[in-house]
């Protein structure tokens, strides 16, 4: 990964507020899968109309890799993209002093999550 890459979470509100309670997050893919799903921020919407669409309440946490005390390794999506897209996955939980902004993440008028800059 190359320095000055802006990785983003997404998450429900609820989680992230029980996560800045308890000072990590821990969400089902680090039981289920081993590691916390990341994104570029430009990337952020394939992940999201994929596995979030009927989710309402999203939240993006921006994530300063240098303060997440684990390993990040780019991977392939699953399903795995066509053009060979890799995405970043973190193998441990993600620390809440990691994030360092939290932003609404709302689809748009056509019922899609939009890309980001």
């Amino acid at each position: 990964m190359s320095d000055g890459v802006h990785l983003v979470h997404l998450c429900s509100i609820s989680d992230w507020l029980e996560a800045r309670s308890s000072g990590v997050l821990e969400p089902e893919s680090l039981t289920q899968q081993g590691f916390v799903h990341l994104s570029e921020r430009t990337q952020v919407h394939i992940p999201a109309n994929l596995l979030y669409r009927d989710h309402s309440d999203l939240v993006l946490l921006s994530i300063d890799p240098q303060r997440v005390g684990g390993e990040i390794v780019w991977e392939d999506g699953d399903p795995p993209s066509d053009d060979g897209t890799q995405f970043p996955h973190l193998y441990d939980s993600l620390p809440t002093s990691a994030v360092i902004g939290v932003e609404r993440y709302e689809m748009d008028d056509s019922g899609r999550y939009p890309q980001l800059n």
